[in-house]
């Protein structure tokens, strides 16, 4: 769930504009304090995000976020895709399989 609160506060801060708290939280159903927890996470996990008092949160750098549609799109055989919102390694979620 943590996960998922957290790549939906990214996919808010994505289009590089600046982003209330209130408003994160109200559209998640969450209060602005848990989205200023999930903000220092995602700071954790290296991301630059800006807070600014009176403006929000914004992300340093507009961010692309990976489509798994766009993916197998371009693909040209129907290999099966998926799309992992977090990890700490893609080696260590491989070998727990």
């Amino acid at each position: 769930m943590a996960a998922d609160t957290k790549f939906k506060i990214l996919t808010k801060l994505v289009d590089g504009n600046y982003h209330s708290g209130e408003d994160i939280g109200n559209a998640l159903g969450i209060s602005r304090a848990a989205v200023s927890v999930h903000i220092k996470s995602l700071i954790q996990l290296g991301l630059d995000i800006y807070s600014l008092t009176g403006k929000g949160y914004k992300l340093a750098e507009v961010l692309k976020l990976l489509d798994v549609e766009k993916i197998k799109s371009q693909l040209a055989s129907d290999v099966p895709i998926e799309l992992v919102q977090v990890t700490e390694s893609t080696n260590v979620d491989l070998m727990a399989r």
